[in-house]
């Protein structure tokens, strides 16, 4: 038998999940935060989602776990083009194989 979390992202609001996306909110985890938002948001999260993958003071794995969830959005391809040359490696592999995995 395995133990299971369920989380409903109606449970959280959206600025409860910003501020845990910032790392203000000790009980929920940044990058769970992100996949939270983009699941009460639906397609309005893409914005967000951008905004957070780009922002080059949050911790490089919030920021990966939202170039993930950018996956699904078919505008956010400049977005990922341009994060696909960061200075930071991992940012631009992870985008680059977005892009990638797209084709």
């Amino acid at each position: 038998m395995t133990d299971q979390i369920k989380l409903d992202s109606k449970d959280y609001s959206e600025q409860t999940l910003h501020s845990a996306i910032h790392g203000e909110n000790p009980h929920l985890k940044p990058q769970l935060a992100v996949v939270l938002l983009k699941a009460k948001l639906g397609a309005a999260a893409e914005e967000h989602l951008a905004s957070i993958a780009s922002n080059e003071a949050l911790d490089v794995r919030t920021r990966l776990a939202a170039i993930k969830e950018l996956a699904d959005f078919d505008g956010a391809k400049p977005v990922l083009k341009t994060l696909s040359q960061s200075r930071n490696e991992l940012i631009a592999q992870s985008a680059s194989q977005v892009l990638q995995d797209r084709e």
